[in-house]
């Protein structure tokens, strides 16, 4: 077991073709229906197995690149000049211009959930105690044999319901919301059920390998993908039961989207909003 120089080229080709492949895919809403989310997860392990660790093991087989385009690899690791001492080549400049493009991704992705952690914390008026949404959130923690904890937090400068954390999930209600009680349960119901099927964790594992690829435009592409496929898996979810209970939660959509514009104080790459596409 051990990492060379081949085993890493692999690790960073086999992810990027799989970004690419999957972004190409979920263009078919058919095969995004059908499969998406195992896909998406499935993309998410390999490329965490992958290039997080770019190892030859004893039972894997490296592919060697053709001879042209080793060459083409070697010509472009052949120093250029020297600084400090050490020969800089045009790979190494690629190689730097990557991590630096990446950590800076990274960083502004991490600093932005700190921003939307101090906004709500400041912003933030508690009704997690309040009626009906206490007797709610405790019914459906209930219902589906889960730990109770939600907060419900009302926030100013928000249209849409989200949930905003992992370990301290909090369901972000739109200031001075009037809410009828079935649609109230109905928009619970689908914020804690993207905490039940952990999709903030998910979204953000491919979040933080699309600013690693960042220079691979089917990433954005990808991104948006995964907020309809996440949203999509829910929905599904929540219409299985009954027919009278999938006709009150799709009204409960379609009243409630009918005359909202999507907007936050903060982005949401790391929250689950009520909607992923306004015209789904």
């Amino acid at each position: 077991m051990h990492l060379t120089l081949t085993t890493t080229l692999m690790a960073i080709l086999t992810t990027g073709l799989f970004l690419s492949f999957l972004s190409v895919c979920f263009l078919n809403r058919t095969l995004m229906i059908r499969f998406g989310y195992k896909l998406l997860a499935l993309f998410v392990l390999i490329s965490f197995l992958r290039f997080l660790v770019p190892l030859e093991f004893p039972f894997t087989q490296t592919i060697v690149l053709p001879l042209g385009i080793s060459n083409v690899i070697i010509s472009l690791r052949r120093g250029l000049f020297f600084l400090l001492g050490q020969p800089v080549s045009i790979w190494l400049l690629f190689e730097c211009l990557w991590a630096l493009g990446a950590i800076i991704g990274i960083l502004h992705y991490a600093f932005s959930c700190l921003r939307a952690q101090h906004y709500v914390i400041l912003h933030g008026k508690e009704l997690t105690d309040t009626e009906p949404y206490r007797t709610m959130i405790a019914d459906i923690c209930k219902e589906q044999n889960r730990k109770n904890r939600f907060r419900v937090i009302e926030l100013p400068g928000l249209n849409v319901p989200m949930l905003f954390g992992i370990l301290s999930p909090r369901i972000l209600i739109p200031e001075h919301l009037q809410l009828s009680e079935s649609h109230a349960y109905y928009i619970l119901r689908h914020e804690m059920t993207h905490h039940f099927h952990h999709d903030l964790i998910l979204k953000g594992l491919v979040r933080i390998i699309t600013l690693v690829y960042w220079w691979n435009p089917l990433c954005i592409l990808l991104n948006k993908q995964t907020d309809v496929i996440l949203e999509m898996r829910v929905d599904d979810s929540l219409t299985r039961s009954d027919t009278k209970r999938t006709i009150e939660y799709m009204n409960c959509l379609i009243d409630y989207a009918s005359d909202t514009v999507q907007k936050a104080p903060f982005s949401k790459s790391f929250t689950m909003s009520l909607f992923a596409k306004k015209d789904s």
